[in-house]
């Protein structure tokens, strides 16, 4: 009972900090044993820790966390009752809005083609080749993840190539299961079962209807893991065998489909001081503008902080 009520103070504080630089050069582990204490953080924390990033998992801003759990935080309606929303028809809908408002504004889309090299000159934006032809721009604004930018703009100082190849990413396989019965009634359900190496599941379609149960099974892993080699069909299995350990009551014939992806860039992995390692968005080249999702920190992932930052980038440039 003492370890549940510091556990609800942690969160309850959590959600009242607004300066959280202080938090940057902490430590997340050190910092949430230091509220919950040992026993609480062994059963709430650690097992989520491992499974989301194995040998980076002591070495971990608090401020990364702490707006992780300010975001679930703030979104309760009540104290026992959680409130989140989701757009009709998607991240689509948001995407073709943007698309409509970008062509009315004179924007043009080269979809499927593949940037190869930005060169510089007199420290400046030179020339930008695609597959499809090299021309000059104005301005260049790259969201790609950081550890590529160094190979895409060769020129660059040195300093700068190391800063952007030394920030390291979690990649992830995510298995998706189209399912005949839900799971659970929850969209969001973390695990700590020694016997199931997922750090949690993803109901999408206990939070927007879909005709259909969808739930998402990620598995976290660096590139270098040796689970990272397995086939599709032997992730699927095993995803399936822990969707089954969760609802004892789902046979093999409540499974409808299944697909996986994989992305290596999924997860900054934000250590302690994170944010004096993120190079300036705004470079010394004229006209060049760097960053990507580990720009977003100390919050984590979202459709909100990609428009956030976006609107950011945008602000900056003085053509």
């Amino acid at each position: 009972m003492i370890s549940k009520l510091r556990y609800g103070l942690h969160a309850f504080v959590s959600t009242k900090i607004k300066n959280w630089q202080h938090l940057d050069e902490q430590e997340a582990s050190v910092w949430i044993r230091r509220w919950i204490g040992k026993r609480a953080y062994e059963v709430f924390w650690q097992r989520l820790f491992a499974l989301k990033f194995f040998e980076y998992k002591d070495n971990l801003s608090a401020a990364w966390i702490w707006s992780r759990i300010k975001r679930v935080g703030v979104s309760r309606k009540s104290l026992m009752q959680e409130q989140m929303g989701y757009l009709e028809g998607g991240s689509q809908t948001l995407l073709d809005e943007f698309g409509k408002a970008i062509s009315a504004l004179g924007g043009k889309f080269n979809l499927k083609t593949a940037v190869r090299q930005l060169s510089i000159k007199n420290n400046a934006l030179d020339v930008l080749r695609t597959d499809v032809d090299s021309r000059h721009y104005d301005a260049v604004f790259s969201t790609i993840p950081l550890p590529l930018v160094a190979d895409i703009i060769p020129a660059l100082p040195d300093e700068y190539k190391q800063k952007y190849r030394s920030v390291q990413n979690m990649g992830v396989v995510c298995v998706i299961l189209q399912m005949k019965k839900p799971v659970s009634d929850n969209f969001w359900l973390n695990i700590s079962d020694e016997a199931i190496d997922i750090p949690g599941i993803i109901e999408f379609s206990n939070l927007r209807p879909l005709g259909t149960h969808v739930v998402y099974v990620p598995y976290y892993m660096p590139q270098t893991h040796a689970k990272h080699d397995m086939s599709n069909d032997e992730f699927i299995a095993e995803a399936q065998s822990y969707i089954k350990k969760l609802n004892p009551d789902l046979a093999d014939d409540d499974f409808s489909h299944a697909h996986v992806s994989r992305y290596a860039f999924a997860q900054p992995i934000c250590p302690p001081g994170f944010l004096k390692k993120l190079p300036p968005i705004e470079t010394d080249i004229k006209g060049l503008y760097i960053a990507d999702t580990s720009y977003y920190y100390p919050e984590d992932r979202s459709i909100s902080e990609s428009v956030r930052l976006g609107q950011k980038m945008a602000a900056m440039y003085r053509g």
